[in-house]
Parts: C-alpha cells; sequence; structure tokens
C-alpha cells in the first residue's frame, strides 16, 4: 500500500511497531521513543466509517518503508587500504569514490568479479546497492578492502550468512602487510653485497 491510500495520514517517523489505542488512534513505538502519527496537527483519529486502512495495512507500509531507507554498514581492510561500505536494497549497482566499480577500476573485470564473490556465494547479487569510500593502499588492496566490506556488510543485514561466508574465507582479515626495512639493511630481509676486502 502506498502512502498515497493513507488518505493523507501522515507519521513524522518511520517505525516498525504500531499500538491501535483506543480514542487515540495509532501510535507508533520503539525502544527509544514514542512518537505520535498526526492528521492535521492533532492525534490521528480513525478515518469515518471505518472505511480507512487497518492496523496490519499500516503496520506493513512503515515495515516496507523501514527496509526501503535502511542501510547496513562495515568496514573492510587489506594492506593499507580501508573501505567505507554501505548496502541498501537495490538492483546491484555499485558507487565506489561517487564512481562506478568499471570507472573506478579502470575496466578491469577481475576487480567486479573479486568485489561480488559476497553476492556471489550468498546468492544476493541483485539485492543490493552499495556505496563504499576507498582510501590508502593501491588498486588491488582497495579492491580486496571493498569485498571484505561488503562481506561483513551482509553479516549485518543478514546473520545467517556467516556460515557461507565464513567457509568462502571472506570474513577473515588478511595479516599480510609489507615488512619493514631493518637498518643497516637493504631492505626487510636483503643485505648489501658483502665485501672482504
Amino acid at each position: 500500500m502506498r502512502l498515497s491510500n493513507l488518505n493523507h495520514w501522515h507519521c513524522n517517523k518511520i517505525n516498525v511497531h504500531i499500538v491501535r489505542t483506543p480514542g487515540n488512534g495509532y501510535v507508533t513505538r520503539n525502544s527509544a521513543s514514542t512518537l505520535h502519527c498526526e492528521k492535521n496537527n492533532d492525534h490521528l483519529t480513525e478515518p469515518e466509517n471505518n472505511k480507512g486502512p487497518s492496523g496490519q495495512d499500516i503496520i506493513k507500509l512503515f515495515m516496507e518503508n523501514d527496509m526501503a531507507d535502511q542501510r547496513f554498514y562495515a568496514t573492510g581492510k587489506r594492506k593499507s587500504a580501508v573501505a567505507r561500505v554501505w548496502l541498501k536494497p537495490g538492483d546491484g549497482n555499485f558507487t565506489v569514490n561517487k564512481q562506478t566499480l568499471e570507472e573506478y577500476f579502470g575496466g578491469n573485470n577481475s576487480a567486479r568479479l573479486n568485489t561480488e564473490r559476497p553476492f556471489v556465494m550468498t546468492d544476493t547479487t541483485a539485492k543490493w546497492d552499495v556505496i563504499a569510500t576507498l582510501k590508502g593502499g593501491g588498486k588491488s588492496a582497495q579492491c580486496d578492502a571493498l569485498r571484505h566490506g561488503i562481506a561483513k556488510a551482509l553479516i549485518e543485514a543478514d546473520p545467517e550468512h556467516r556460515l557461507t561466508l565464513k567457509k568462502g574465507r571472506l570474513l577473515t582479515r588478511d595479516p599480510r602487510v609489507k615488512e619493514r626495512k631493518k637498518y643497516g639493511q637493504k631492505g626487510a630481509r636483503a643485505n648489501y653485497q658483502f665485501s672482504k676486502r
């Protein structure tokens, strides 16, 4: 049911749980606050002759709107790259640093295949839109960080995906980073050539 079908009933905030109270219309409640649905700057009254939407219809509408506006956030990391990822219900579109996935990674097909692995494993390829900001590292590390963030965000959206993603080793942060250079040496392990004289 659309909002236009509610006979210009209006609620100033979407809440999932709605309690029908006698004489006072509908009251929305959540754990944080109690809000009243308002009509004509007053409390929401029953429609004339009870021909308006039922309480179940209103609850369904509020739940649909709440899900549509819901976002799930997670952070993914790889080497020195950090990906901040938001998932929202959609058609499988990617927005990475205000660009499409192909624009940001230069049309690299392997980047799309890599980042879509969590969706493929959980069979949710065309159910979520991804909005991400990437910082640090190179393109390869950023791609892996994005995949890590998507996998963690999917857990926030549906905890039942955890076992599937864990078996695919997509939830583990790869600890491998570049080893520091040692003083008196050419690199982390490499030494200067030894000269006897």
